[in-house]
Order: structure tokens, then C-alpha cells, then sequence
């Protein structure tokens, strides 16, 4: 886990690097060719940040099932409880907002 990390980190930094190069000549020529080069970057770090959630999520999967074999547990221990109800821990998505945003955006028009 702490390889990914370090691993997120470089790139990030590799984004900052790219982003303070040629500050003082800006064409559109750099311009394109930093985008396109943080559009990589940020593409590959999406790509393994989703990966690490997927076996995040598997190890999460593992223990609850370790538990109801173990100790005769089906309490799922991920949940969340607010105001006497369980709600089930779900991760935000780019787009799980976006709705309510352009709701108040709308109304506030």
C-alpha cells in the first residue's frame, strides 16, 4: 500500500514538475503538449487509484466473510450509523453529485 502511495506521489509531483516548466514562455504549442501530458498522467493515476479501490474492496469483502466463518458474526462492521439508521458506506463517483448541483444551479437561476 505505502508502494502505491509513493508510487501516486512521484506522478503528482511529475504533474507539478511539468506544470512550472516554461512558465515564462507560454505558447499554445506548451500549453498542448502539458495538457496532453497531464491528461496522461492523470488517466494512469485514476487507472491504479481504481485498482487499489477494487482490492480495497475485496479485502473488505474477505474480512466480513472471515468473520461470519470465524466468529458467527453477520454484522457488517463497514456500515455506517446515523440517527438510529444503518446506512451502507458508498463512495463517491465523478457524477454522484452532479444532479444536486444542477438542481440548486437551476433553482438558484
Amino acid at each position: 500500500f505505502e508502494e502505491a502511495i509513493q508510487a501516486y506521489k512521484v506522478q503528482i509531483d511529475e504533474i507539478e514538475s511539468v506544470m512550472a516548466c516554461d512558465s515564462g514562455t507560454v505558447t499554445t504549442a506548451n500549453v498542448g503538449a502539458t495538457l496532453s501530458r497531464m491528461h496522461q498522467i492523470f488517466v494512469v493515476l485514476a487507472s491504479k487509484i481504481h485498482t487499489l479501490h477494487e482490492d480495497i474492496k475485496l479485502q473488505k469483502d474477505f474480512y466480513l466473510n472471515f468473520r461470519k466463518v470465524l466468529y458467527k458474526d453477520e454484522s457488517n462492521i463497514f456500515e455506517i450509523r446515523k440517527k438510529g439508521r444503518v446506512m451502507s458506506q458508498v463512495c463517491p463517483t465523478p457524477f454522484s453529485d452532479s444532479t444536486g448541483l444542477l438542481r440548486s444551479n437551476v433553482s438558484g437561476s
